[in-house]
């Protein structure tokens, strides 16, 4: 993960591919949360998503907005500083704004990426013990 300020805004960068947080949204949402039991209910403490340009976070999660540049499709957040604040107050506001978040986003980075594998491996399992058995070259004409 890193984090950056530039001019008013600061950027995350996390070291999770928004491709692998897309694939668990589809297949195993679950991947993309820390939860917590309480007896026999299993509850989110946190969880990530992406939806682009929608940037949010709270205590309980963190939409990432944006992409990273470059080929490796990095989820980044985008935040607003207050105008005028010099370099250490800008970097106590992202602390601020940040700190409780930071530590499941770490967890996350190292989960999601090895869920997403596990989906990715499963399917290729799945699509290697499928045959095509015929090919049809004409749609079958429809009886009325």
């Amino acid at each position: 993960m890193q984090i950056q300020i530039v001019a008013n805004t600061f950027v995350v960068t996390s070291a999770i591919k928004v491709e692998d947080i897309k694939l668990l949204q589809k297949y195993n949402p679950n991947g993309l949360a820390i939860t917590t039991k309480e007896g026999d209910i299993e509850r989110d403490v946190f969880r990530i998503a992406y939806e682009e340009g929608k940037d949010t976070v709270s205590g309980f999660g963190m939409v990432f907005g944006g992409t990273s540049r470059g080929t490796e499709g990095f989820a980044t957040f985008t935040g607003t500083l207050e105008t005028g604040l010099s370099d250490d107050k800008a970097k106590d506001y992202v602390a601020e704004k940040l700190g409780g978040v930071i530590g499941y986003v770490k967890t996350l980075e190292t989960s999601v990426p090895r869920a997403a594998k596990a989906i990715r491996d499963a399917k290729a399992d799945l699509v290697s013990k499928i045959s095509v058995v015929g090919v049809v070259t004409e749609t079958p004409a429809r009886r009325g």
